[in-house]
């Protein structure tokens, strides 16, 4: 059996949403195919009826039969055009947020960077990147925002794109019927690992979903061996807490990735790479070269001051 997770696709969508869109390109693309016989079908009769036979040396005729063919057209254009409207303008309406309901506390906010995903949910006080836990069956409201260029938020089987530009914030539904993993990618360019920048939505069950938000919501623990009290030294005298936080302690910068669970993330880079100490430590080693273009820098670190580092980092769960 097919998952959404192997093949994203609006006609394989999991929500409400989805599926009302997917059947209304269903529709438009049954309406096309029924216009497009009708025409054909008027060309076939107007040749048949117009065509003169070699030798016919009858009188020349217009055939224009006084502008009825031209009327006939026009009117049937306008009516395809409002039917569409009519059905396209009811989906909107039910897909979209109202102005009153944009007015409320988001479940979600959503912030687009170059080029990662930043997550939080600000009623729990939770915050991660790239990928978002959603509990199955409710429909969440996200507040999407950019944090330097456009960007563009669509996973193909949980509903509609949207764009999130800088200093506006956007509002859309998200909500899936069944527990699994949607994945998604950003579908505005913006920059050199635009193609590096996928999004991927976790559906849980309520239950599930309630016991990792409360997780996600804590504070870090506090490093136990050596290796990793020595990794969580550096990360202060390295300059990492100049970008990223770590909530419990003094690292609170929101420029890159918030730190705090990590180690409890499936995937790296904004999903580049599953996640792994190896990978972790790849990763802190030479961030361009796994990521050309990625605004973080390389570290002169050498190989015990990056055994401490991903010790410490890999404790983050």
């Amino acid at each position: 059996m097919l998952t959404l997770a192997q093949h994203p696709h609006l006609f394989l969508g999991s929500s409400p949403d989805s599926r009302m869109m997917g059947e209304l390109m269903l529709g438009y693309g049954v309406f096309a195919f029924v216009v497009l016989a009708i025409i054909a079908g008027l060309l076939v009769y107007m040749k048949r009826k117009y065509t003169v036979a070699i030798g016919d040396d009858s009188d020349f005729r217009e055939a224009q039969d006084e502008g009825k063919i031209e009327i006939g057209f026009a009117l049937a254009s306008l009516v395809i055009v409002v039917v569409l409207t009519y059905f396209s303008t009811r989906t909107v309406w039910k897909v979209g947020v109202d102005s009153e309901t944009a007015l409320e506390q988001p479940d979600l906010l959503i912030v687009g960077h170059q080029w990662w995903w930043e997550i939080r949910y600000p009623k729990a006080g939770a915050v991660t990147a790239n990928i978002a836990h959603v509990p199955k069956g409710k429909r969440l409201l996200v507040a999407l925002e950019s944090a330097d260029v456009v960007h563009d938020w669509w996973v193909a089987g949980l509903g509609r794109k949207m764009d999130a530009i800088p200093g506006e914030t956007n509002y859309f539904w998200l909500e899936a019927d069944e527990v699994g993993e949607f994945e998604g990618a950003c579908n505005e360019f913006c920059g050199m690992q635009h193609a590096w920048m996928r999004i991927k939505v976790v559906a849980m069950e309520p239950s599930d979903f309630e016991d990792w938000v409360q997780a996600q919501g804590r504070e870090a623990e506090a490093p136990q061996s050596a290796s990793a009290i020595q990794g969580s030294r550096l990360f202060q005298e390295m300059s990492c807490a100049s970008c990223h936080s770590i909530r419990g302690t003094d690292a609170e910068a929101t420029i890159g990735p918030d730190l705090t669970h990590v180690a409890s993330r499936s995937t790296l880079l904004s999903g580049k790479l599953p996640y792994s100490k190896e990978n972790l430590r790849r990763w802190l080693h030479d961030p361009q070269a796994e990521k050309p273009g990625a605004h973080m820098p390389k570290f002169l670190l050498d190989g015990q001051e990056l055994d401490h580092l991903t010790e410490y980092l890999g404790g983050l769960k």
